[in-house]
């Protein structure tokens, strides 16, 4: 345990994630129906066609980036296609954003616009019924039972 311990190297990566807003506004019919505001947080995937590293992308016992077991060149062409972000890419990002913005309110808020929503249909399974085993192994959890 103790080398795993000296073996491990800290590595820092930063992400990047946004609140986007919208501002109740009244519609142009004769009813003047207000529509609410509506709030969703945008994460950061890819910067220049480079997808941004995050916590899978580490490994838990180096600290390091992982490399795949079987280093393939096509496993390599994947490693060169992250970016890690540190804190002055990551500000230097948001500077950008804010500069590049199409519109800048008053109180400095950054104007962006929905150009594709993205559906997709959702399903989950119900879980495997209980069998005595596990029933009691889960009372055992949940109840503090020995």
């Amino acid at each position: 345990r103790e080398r795993s311990r000296w073996k491990f190297v800290p590595s820092s990566y930063c992400s990047l994630s946004a609140l986007l807003e919208t501002h109740p506004s009244t519609t142009p019919t004769t009813t003047k129906r207000v529509t609410p505001s509506l709030s969703l947080i945008a994460k950061l995937q890819s910067v220049n066609g480079k997808r941004v590293a995050n916590e899978k992308d580490f490994d838990s016992s180096t600290g390091e980036l992982k490399v795949s077991d079987k280093a393939t060149p096509e496993k390599n062409k994947e490693k060169d296609k992250l970016v890690v972000l540190n804190e002055d890419i990551t500000q230097n990002l948001m500077q950008w954003l804010r500069s590049n913005s199409p519109t800048t309110t008053a109180a400095n808020n950054v104007a962006f616009k929905v150009t594709d929503i993205d559906t997709r249909k959702l399903s989950r399974k119900p879980p495997v019924p209980f069998i005595t085993s596990s029933l009691q192994q889960e009372a055992s959890k949940k109840h503090h039972f020995s």
